[in-house]
């Protein structure tokens, strides 16, 4: 997913944040919408066994991921948990996750999907959880009713209250990224 050229950037990109966000090996992390394991293929390798647990819509991207990454060994020796659903249950696994990233979702998401996204991940997140994630900003809201595969904008005003609605505690991160957006962390 994402321009190929920037596949192992964008990787590393989020597997650095995490880490200095405080990811170590033995927390237990969601990859929200895991897609090809761009970023699964480092945590999977760097987290204790069962540790990654992933969702996902398109079974068949992650399936390419494994393939086109050399994953199989790893996952099972690893042992990552993946559940493919286009639905926003973040809580599907019954664990207090210690971390949770969703790079470049609500970039895609409509409204109703992301306040979905918020509440599933408070019933998901222990009290001292980080949650990552990223967003566009822009002058005004998104008004589709669907995910799309192009990029969807949010005021900071409407996003951080969408957060703050779901009983979560919102902080913009001024870190670098690609394509302009933007950064939150994200706290019970």
């Amino acid at each position: 997913m994402g321009p190929p050229a920037l596949y192992d950037y964008c990787a590393g990109l989020q597997f650095s944040i995490l880490f200095n966000y405080g990811l170590r090996a033995d927390h237990k992390l969601l990859d929200f919408g895991c897609g090809s394991l761009r970023l699964g293929r480092l945590l999977i390798q760097y987290l204790d066994r069962g540790n990654y647990y992933g969702i996902e819509p398109d079974k068949k991207l992650v399936e390419e991921g494994v393939k086109n990454n050399h994953l199989a060994q790893l996952i099972e020796a690893k042992t990552p948990r993946l559940r493919y659903s286009d639905g926003c249950d973040m809580d599907y696994f019954n664990v207090k996750f210690d971390y949770i990233i969703a790079y470049s979702i609500f970039t895609h998401m409509p409204v109703g999907q992301i306040e979905q996204s918020l509440m599933s991940a408070y019933r998901a997140m222990h009290k001292e959880a980080v949650f990552l994630a990223t967003y566009f900003e822009g002058k005004r809201n998104n008004d589709l009713k669907d995910w799309t595969g192009n990029g969807v904008f949010y005021t900071p005003r409407f996003m951080l209250g969408m957060i703050r609605k779901a009983g979560l505690v919102p902080l913009r991160l001024n870190l670098t990224n690609v394509g302009g957006q933007v950064w939150l962390l994200i706290r019970k």
